[in-house]
């Protein structure tokens, strides 16, 4: 009997503690701002390609863009990623973009400075070249550290201006930019 009592001890304080060690927000991207955690949402872009051929040489071009010209999130630099090893919770949280599921650590993550135009922010990919990709590399650079079993804070030094985060999904080489993260900084 002892040793049952021990055994349910120990195991109420291993879950315990394994529930100590998540994070207690729901999965997805946080604009951190003084002690305030501020969901960021997705948005999605419109994809504009241009191409022409020189030569029998075909050259393309991709810009995407996102609507307004300045986003309706704030951040100060600092972020909160928050995954969950479970499809179904991020299915359920972020319908559209299930890129915690894919993607769990900031290691797969960029932030880019967004152009400012009429009415839209740019990202100009970069350019093409007979099925070669020469995507431009404007990266803001971060670091990032574990908070938790789950969680990572990433902190970046960005001027005032538009950006965006994107992720890499597991099931693609490059970066997605079709949905990102977007936000101002002031």
């Amino acid at each position: 009997m002892k040793r049952f009592f021990a055994f349910c001890v120990a195991a109420v304080a291993a879950m315990s503690l394994a529930f100590a060690q998540e994070d207690e927000h729901v999965p997805g991207l946080y604009s951190v701002i003084g002690d305030e955690y501020i969901p960021l949402t997705p948005v999605m872009s419109a994809q504009n390609n241009s191409s022409t051929g020189i030569l029998g040489v075909e050259i393309g071009k991709t810009k995407y863009s996102y609507k307004g010209e300045t986003s309706d999130s704030k951040a100060a630099g600092t972020f909160v990623l928050v995954c969950d090893m479970s499809k179904k919770t991020i299915k359920q949280t972020l319908k559209t973009y299930d890129v915690f599921v894919q993607s769990m650590t900031p290691d797969n993550m960029i932030i880019i400075p967004l152009e400012v135009a009429k009415n839209k922010r740019l990202y100009d990919e970069g350019v093409e070249i007979a099925g070669i990709n020469a995507e431009r590399k404007v990266r803001i650079p971060f670091v990032w550290e574990r908070i938790s079993d789950n969680s990572f804070r990433i902190d970046a030094e960005l001027l005032p201006g538009e950006y965006a985060i994107a992720f890499r999904p597991a099931k693609l080489g490059g970066f997605e930019f079709t949905a990102v993260f977007d936000f101002s900084v002031e």
